[in-house]
């Protein structure tokens, strides 16, 4: 039992929340909080992973990033190419001819993460995953992100109750080690009329876990991505995915910006 009066008196370990550094996100109350499960979900291609790494990138806070639907050659090409503008081509090219390079492109642009590139990990292998990422840095990390939650592996059960229990296992993680857990998901296609994906799309209705929703599109407006945040325990939300915020997306060059940045950032 804890008395909150006094709680309050303690300093917390970790940031409650942790930054996305995306002006527009954070004035619609978008945020990344420490002990919270967050989702962002959208129909295959729409950039959601993309958006993932921009966020996990820009934090600059020591994040686990586990990458189950992507191998970590694939994670290092498209680091290389958010960080360097390179298309993919390019960024693979000159990683293999010049690896020393690479390695401090990657060293200075995204060493605060921390990678697991399992194709199906486990609940198990997720929290001991978390323990070694304790052992190894003396806490816990700030945000962990996990790409996606169909690649998470199950014994048994049928695939929508298999869902909804990891969102309350991985809400359970994330309240015992005060981390912020963004869970990559699927949606249908958003419905004609709807700028993004609306909360009902998501696959096996888990809406009632995460503190936040947020569901993506990528071809309604060329050149720009619609994040619509469809659930907001802390701001306002659309439902129908309507009001979507907007952002510069070029997702051939792996490239995210925010409306109120320079373009070339």
């Amino acid at each position: 039992m804890r008395f909150l009066h006094q709680s309050v008196l303690v300093p917390e370990k970790q940031v409650p929340v942790v930054p996305n550094n995306f002006p527009s996100l954070t004035e619609r109350g978008v945020a990344l909080r420490a002990g919270e499960l967050s989702v962002c979900a959208g129909p295959p291609g729409a950039g959601k992973s993309t958006l993932a790494l921009a966020m996990a990138i820009r934090s600059k806070a020591p994040c686990l990033y586990f990458s189950a639907d992507t191998t970590e050659h694939t994670m290092k090409v498209r680091s290389l190419m958010m960080l360097t503008g390179m298309d993919r081509e390019d960024a693979e090219a000159s990683m293999l001819a010049d690896r020393v390079w690479a390695s401090q492109v990657l060293a200075s642009g995204i060493g605060h993460i921390g990678w697991d590139t399992s194709s199906a990990p486990s609940l198990e292998h997720i929290e001991l995953t978390l323990e070694a990422f304790l052992e190894a840095h003396g806490e816990y990390p700030s945000l962990v992100v996990i790409d996606n939650a169909g690649d998470v592996a199950f014994d048994s059960g049928d695939e929508f109750g298999s869902l909804r229990t990891l969102m309350r296992e991985l809400r359970w993680f994330a309240r015992d080690t005060s981390a912020a857990f963004l869970v990559l998901h699927h949606t249908t296609e958003r419905a004609p009329g709807n700028p993004a994906p609306p909360q009902s799309s998501l696959h096996g209705k888990i809406a009632q876990v995460p503190a936040l929703i947020m569901t993506v599109v990528s071809d309604a407006e060329p050149g720009f991505m619609g994040v619509g945040i469809v659930k907001n325990r802390y701001g306002r939300a659309r439902t129908d995915g309507s009001e979507p915020v907007w952002l510069r997306c070029d997702l051939e060059h792996m490239r995210i910006s925010d409306l109120l940045e320079p373009e070339d950032v």
